[in-house]
């Protein structure tokens, strides 16, 4: 599953958003990416109690996101993957964002993750990673 970004809620449908945002509270997440936007997102679930993996291509700025107990660096795209049911991919173009998901290493490691796409470009780029996911 590929999440391009949030549905409006409804006022009937705010009491069950409250209840998913509690269940999830503490969800573990992979960030993928480690520039200034996924730097901040980090920062902010790990402060909020996410268990939170991160990976970047340039692994000095994910080290300096390590936080014992709160932020664990990944060194593989493989590895961030296995740990967390919600990736965020937040890397600078598509090209580099099709370049993760070619890393992975087992093929089906992405099912039944959900994969938040936070890049910006084209429809059809944003198409053909889909299919890549």
């Amino acid at each position: 599953m590929l999440v391009y970004g949030a549905d409006t809620i409804s006022d009937g449908e705010e009491e069950m958003a409250s209840d998913t945002r509690r269940a999830c509270s503490d969800e573990p997440v992979s960030v993928l990416g480690c520039g200034m936007m996924g730097t901040a997102l980090v920062r902010a679930l790990a402060a909020s109690g996410h268990a939170t993996t991160v990976w970047n291509r340039t692994e000095s700025k994910a080290r300096a996101l390590a936080e014992p107990g709160r932020v664990t660096v990944a060194a593989s795209v493989t590895d961030a993957v296995a740990v967390s049911p919600v990736v965020l991919l937040i890397v600078s173009d598509y090209a580099s964002a099709a370049a993760c998901i070619d890393s992975i290493a087992e093929p089906t490691a992405l099912a039944g993750r959900a994969v938040v796409n936070l890049i910006s470009g084209t429809p059809e780029a944003a198409t053909e990673l889909e299919k890549q996911v």
